[in-house]
């Protein structure tokens, strides 16, 4: 797995179409280290941390979750530190858990050929987060903040956005995409989303399935419809 620097304080990860892995978000102070989206799975998560190694990066303290989506939760059981969720965010999770039975894995995998390569004979394991926030969030990290806040989307009901202002920088999850599985775009609630975007203060958004983009261009993209 290969780390790209972003920012003096933030790297992120490769994302990888065959096991719908997306981009894991890494903000790292001399004081702090947090982590942005926990992954697919054991493996992923355990991978990512190999990369930090290699790169004399320390492992997190905190681990922040963009939204419910198997790519980005089903690691949790497995991160070093706590993980942190919006209430929307570990309500669906905990319906997840209430309905989770000896079937459920296999449920899974068969429900998506990403999962089923991701976790071949292997069993799925769902945690709930420790930290649950109401609505946003705001971290010192000493050199840099972060804010995390629940924003209107089409894909979820539950997602969450991360800013660092001072590095300029907004991790966005899945938010631009439309409603797993048909990818159905719900337009007056894209709208609320361009309109909340331009509002923000970023050079460069992070999405967990693309690469970077610049402000101008994901808002473009959104505009036009092109993502």
């Amino acid at each position: 797995m290969k780390l790209t620097q972003l920012t003096k304080h933030i790297w992120i990860s490769e994302h990888e179409q065959r096991r719908d892995r997306p981009k894991l978000g890494y903000i790292h102070t001399d004081t702090h280290t947090v982590v942005i989206d926990a992954g697919h799975s054991k493996e992923h998560v355990q991978e990512f941390y190999d990369a930090l190694s290699k790169e004399n990066l320390p492992l997190p303290e905190l681990t922040l979750i963009t939204h419910w989506h198997w790519d980005h939760t089903f690691g949790m059981h497995a991160v070093h530190g706590l993980t942190c969720a919006e209430r929307r965010t570990e309500a669906q999770l905990q319906r997840v858990l209430s309905d989770w039975n000896e079937t459920s894995s296999q449920q899974y995998k068969d429900m998506n050929e990403h999962i089923c390569a991701e976790y071949e004979d292997r069993t799925i394991q769902i945690k709930g987060a420790d930290i649950v926030f109401d609505n946003e969030l705001n971290i010192h990290l000493g050199e840099v903040s972060v804010h995390a806040f629940h924003v209107p989307s089409s894909h979820t009901e539950d997602s969450t956005i991360i800013l660092i202002p001072e590095e300029k920088v907004i991790f966005i999850g899945d938010c631009i995409c439309g409603k797993y599985p048909e990818w159905i775009v719900d337009y007056p609630v894209r709208n609320q989303l361009i309109e909340l975007l331009k509002t923000l203060d970023f050079n460069i958004a992070v999405g967990s399935h693309w690469e970077p983009f610049t402000k101008e261009e994901l808002i473009t993209a959104l505009v036009n419809d092109t993502i």
